[in-house]
């Protein structure tokens, strides 16, 4: 039945009873409160069920010894991802003040879903691959074109993710355009050696291991070493397939004739590269998510291998340095990051989600310094799902830079956290700097290279 409502209900007069009806509600509350039974409290201790979001705080003791940069190196090459095989860093020589020496045309840009492959150097040459399978050595002193090369015809829909990787070996440029062709080109002309095709999209790398070999990672999380004379594959390590992975995908990284593996679900897998023997596991995913992306667990950061440890950041909330003799985690912080570490010296920087930059002692992981980036997230906060980015970072010039997706490098003193310098590139970036010969290399997302000097 349907009651009308108490202020249009009338008496015989014509008048609205509405005194009547607030007298009787008034009576009617009274009466439910005074009838009402007192509410039920349990005993016991009140507990948490969400984790407290830990805020990692600077000791001015470590502030104080200063970061420990090694001697700053000329360095002619950065073959791969932080320099090495093991991603382990250094120092390069850049000298300040920075400004934008020449830009040139890749190819196809990055898109919303696709991100363009970091540029390697070596040999007076700096070498890019974009989305769409083109390869392309430039002079890196003036930007000219020397050579460009398809290895794979992808169209103009190239798969979600990374558009593709390479690394610089003594037999040539080993590149894929994560496709499923990986293929060794003759770095000065651009001649193709030989190309392997594989039934899996590729994925992370690839990483030059010793003299003769390759490892790479495909959309499977499976891990494949091949030789470089012939593509001849020697092993693999089959992964876990996930069902929903994070953007990009993290290369192997190797030293002392072992190779340390990140991927999917937060896995940290170590292995002998002479046969692919597994040697220990860890991870460094998140016990207690608080958000959907935490709970991926993936790691989109290249592990760094420096032969004594391993240090790999996860998105879900945790910074690892593990002992490589025995996969023992020496320290760990809880700082969340898809961004590789960069291994100077005594010092570990780190580009944390939340848009701050910490420098980690490398021995026992204290922190010298934090230094909040501009959009940084509050620290009580949980990060959302997009915020601000930075890549990077890299040490070059004695100091610390880091590129934002804005397209601007802002460089740190290594000692202080410090800003000292700002350079605007005009243009959006979603690709980390690379630095050799002098300068630093910024890709933008429309398929530019930069390079800075």
């Amino acid at each position: 039945m349907l009651l009308p409502s108490p202020t249009s209900r009338t008496a015989s007069s014509g008048k609205p009873l509405r005194g009547l009806t607030l007298a009787a509600l008034g009576a009617l509350m009274l009466a439910t409160t005074s009838c009402s039974v007192p509410e039920a409290i349990l005993s016991g201790d009140r507990v948490n069920v969400l984790p407290e979001i830990v805020i990692e705080t600077a000791s001015p003791d470590a502030l104080a010894e200063g970061a420990g940069l090694p001697e700053m190196v000329n360095l002619n090459s950065a073959r791969m991802p932080g320099a090495d095989s093991g991603h382990s860093g250094g120092n390069s020589k850049l000298q300040p003040p920075l400004s934008t020496s020449w830009s040139s045309k890749i190819g196809m840009g990055g898109t919303d879903l696709t991100e363009l492959a970091l540029p390697v150097v070596g040999d007076g040459r700096v070498y890019t691959v974009s989305p769409d399978g083109t390869v392309s050595a430039f002079d890196v002193k003036n930007g000219a074109a020397i050579w460009s090369t398809v290895i794979e015809d992808k169209g103009d829909d190239p798969l979600p993710g990374i558009g593709g990787g390479l690394a610089l070996s003594p037999e040539g440029l080993v590149v894929h355009a994560g496709g499923q062709a990986l293929s060794l080109l003759d770095a000065a002309s651009g001649d193709l050696i030989w190309t392997v095709e594989m039934k899996i999209p590729l994925r992370g790398g690839p990483t030059i291991i010793g003299t003769d070999r390759v490892a790479l990672t495909d959309l499977d999380g499976n891990m494949k070493v091949h030789l470089l004379v012939s593509g001849e594959e020697l092993w693999v390590h089959f992964g876990i397939a996930a069902g929903t992975v994070l953007f990009g995908a993290p290369a192997p990284a190797y030293a002392n004739d072992e190779i340390a593996l990140a991927g999917a679900g937060g896995e940290v897998s170590y292995f002998d590269a002479g046969n692919g023997e597994l040697l220990w596991t860890d991870s460094v995913a998140s016990l207690l998510p608080r958000t959907p992306i935490q709970n991926l667990g993936d790691v989109r950061a290249h592990p760094v291998h420096d032969g004594g440890l391993i240090f790999v950041i996860g998105q879900s909330g945790r910074i690892v340095a593990f002992s490589a003799r025995n996969g023992l985690p020496v320290w760990e912080r809880a700082i969340a990051g898809m961004e590789m570490p960069w291994l100077a010296g005594e010092t570990l920087f780190v580009l944390s989600l939340d848009g701050r930059l910490y420098a980690i002692r490398r021995e026992d992981g204290v922190i010298r310094w934090v230094t909040e980036l501009d959009g940084a997230v509050p620290l009580d906060v949980v990060v959302p799902e997009n915020p601000t980015r930075y890549f990077g970072p890299v040490v070059a010039g004695d100091r610390v830079h880091v590129v934002s997706q804005a397209g601007t490098v802002v460089s740190f003193d290594p000692d202080s956290g410090e800003e000292v310098e700002r350079l605007s590139l005009g243009r959006e970036v979603r690709t980390p700097p690379q630095v050799a010969a002098g300068r630093m290399f910024v890709m933008g997302h429309n398929g530019t290279l930069v390079a800075v000097e």
